[in-house]
């Protein structure tokens, strides 16, 4: 778990600078393709159709390494099934405050997408609230890959954010106001353990 005081952020048990995040989110291998990403996934947010969702889905494995599993997705589910289920999401994304463990349930209905790959959909849905919670993740950080384990992840994420913003750290990907989002926080994460474990 994430323990986040005043001055410093404690990632796995190692102290890390809040100055550090503007570093490790440059450093981050997919930052040109998330945030095209990102803007691909804010059309669905008011209305899609099939073919911009399975667009969508087939970008998203593809980012995430495994361009196969939108086959399985895309193949092995019912469309009705699938747009009910991210027609849930969406609507427990646009709650407020967004209910990022019922969004998580309803994309997990869609065979073929565990939590890693459901999270990452909604990490590029909802990036101020949704981080990505993959495997590497939840091991070295200890949040259960599960709905609780995500909210957690996704609540620590928003705190470590709201640390950043006010210590005036700057945000790499020029968000408006030049605000840390969730997913930004996490991008910075998954670089200072994939860096930590070499």
């Amino acid at each position: 778990m994430l323990q986040i005081t005043d001055q410093v952020i404690i990632v796995a048990g190692s102290p890390v600078q809040p100055g550090a995040f503007t570093g490790l989110v440059e450093r981050h291998p997919q930052v040109e393709k998330t945030m095209s990403l990102e803007v691909e996934a804010r059309q669905l947010l008011t209305n899609f159709s099939r073919q911009q969702l399975s667009d969508f889905i087939r970008s998203v494995c593809a980012w995430g390494g495994y361009p196969g599993t939108a086959a399985r997705v895309l193949g092995q589910n019912a469309w009705p099934d699938i747009q009910r289920q991210f027609d849930s999401a969406i609507a427990a994304l646009s709650l407020d405050p967004p209910d990022v463990q019922s969004a998580l349930r309803a994309v997990r209905r869609v065979r073929h997408l565990g939590v890693s790959f459901s999270s990452k959909h909604l990490r590029l849905l909802r990036p101020d609230v949704c981080p990505v919670l993959d495997s590497t993740l939840s091991e070295m950080l200890g949040y259960p890959l599960n709905s609780r384990g995500y909210q957690r992840f996704s609540d620590d994420c928003q705190k470590v954010a709201a640390l950043l913003q006010r210590l005036g750290v700057r945000n790499p990907l020029g968000r408006d106001g030049g605000k840390w989002f969730a997913a930004d926080v996490e991008m910075a994460l998954f670089v200072y353990v994939k860096e930590s474990s070499r």
